[in-house]
């Protein structure tokens, strides 16, 4: 499968193309670089100068055996039994959210927006699809940065080659319907390009604008991967005009009191993790 797109960047035209990598069903602890490459053979790619691999988190998360039976969940405080009557949820599931993130904001039937690592996410990125068992599930990979480091390192030692990784996970916008691509974590690229102090076309100076090329990829790479039964947890990215770096990214996380969301609707949130940590919220 090939994505084909025409980028047009300051004095250059880019061809930027996607590959989806199928696999067979991975298992946790199973060797990730041997999957890759497996994939990659198995669509007769070889690996590039300057290509970008887009992971998905799930199966990330899978070879580093980041996957629970819900039935092994035996203790569940009081709060996160509350709490999933409120949200029409497992309270075995509320009460992995409730140990893995840093703060829950609220929710909806079924899914709670929750704080990990300075990002959103829903359910702490706790996932019940595609996770095996009919009780499983698989957490964020561990360790996002570190994990991005040692997967492209390895593939650039053994094929060497310099290349970009991005450790890919899907989202919901605010007003929008629907899920696009996001990155987690990027090793080998800046994962955002700062425009400000460049002009327009009608020469007017840019002031705030920053391009998350991570997640632009990331997204991209999404309808390829999909987040049904399409068994493609890979992409393969080539010609994406990005700064390849061998230096440490740079955040693509950015404080609150930044966010134009964050900044507005914050006096509307409260803490539901602290609430309950605290005993404020009613056990029913």
């Amino acid at each position: 499968m090939v994505f084909d797109k025409f980028f047009l960047f300051p004095n250059f035209t880019f061809h930027m193309q996607i590959f989806g990598l199928k696999t067979d069903i991975i298992q946790p602890n199973e060797d990730l670089i041997a999957h890759i490459e497996q994939s990659l053979k198995d669509a007769n790619l070889t690996l590039q100068y300057k290509d970008i691999l887009v992971l998905g988190e799930t199966v990330v998360a899978t070879t580093q055996g980041r996957v629970i039976d819900l039935k092994t969940v035996k203790k569940i405080r009081p709060e996160a039994t509350s709490l999933s009557k409120q949200y029409q949820m497992d309270p075995r599931l509320v009460e992995l959210v409730l140990q893995e993130c840093s703060a829950i904001l609220g929710g909806v039937d079924h899914v709670l927006l929750a704080e990990i690592g300075g990002l959103l996410i829903a359910n702490a990125g706790i996932d019940q699809s595609n996770a095996g068992g009919d009780e499983n599930v698989v957490f964020l990979p561990k360790d996002l940065q570190n994990t991005a480091d040692v997967i492209r390192k390895e593939l650039e030692q053994r094929h060497k080659v310099k290349i970009g990784i991005i450790l890919a996970d899907s989202r919901v916008q605010p007003l929008k319907v629907g899920l696009i691509g996001m990155a987690l974590a990027v090793s080998g690229f800046q994962p955002v390009i700062d425009c400000r102090g460049r002009k327009d076309l009608f020469g007017r100076v840019l002031r705030i604008k920053q391009m998350a090329v991570a997640d632009d990829i990331a997204s991209a790479a999404q309808l390829l991967m999909g987040e049904c039964d399409e068994a493609v947890p890979f992409a393969l990215v080539r010609g994406a005009p990005v700064n390849f770096t061998d230096e440490t990214p740079q955040s693509m996380v950015m404080p609150a009191s930044e966010c134009l969301f964050m900044n507005i609707f914050a006096k509307f949130f409260t803490n539901i993790k602290e609430k309950a940590e605290q005993g404020k919220i009613e056990k029913t």
